[in-house]
């Protein structure tokens, strides 16, 4: 398998940027939506953020299920991956 050299980019700004319309803006969110992302990002789970909004542990995985499929994410980490919080690692790959 041959790999490019260290200077190329794995993809191209022109792809990047299609990629990033793709995704909703946090705007597009209903408040809900943002309530429940807000504690993803903190790092509670389902059922903290069920207690912490006062609804069902099934409902908290009906929003979580909306945020993956809006931010086109397979789980809770690419959807933070999707979201930048750990872009300062991408750097050191």
């Amino acid at each position: 398998i041959r790999r490019p050299p260290r200077s190329t980019p794995l993809y191209s700004s022109a792809a990047s940027d299609v990629y990033k319309r793709q995704l909703p803006t946090l705007k597009s969110l209903t408040n809900r939506e943002r309530d429940v992302l807000s504690f993803i990002l903190d790092g509670l789970s389902n059922k903290e953020i069920a207690r912490e909004l006062g609804i069902t542990e099934r409902t908290v995985k009906e929003y979580v299920g909306t945020l993956l499929n809006k931010f086109q994410a397979k789980d809770r980490i690419s959807l933070l991956l999707r979201l930048g919080e750990f872009s300062h690692l991408k750097d050191a790959l």
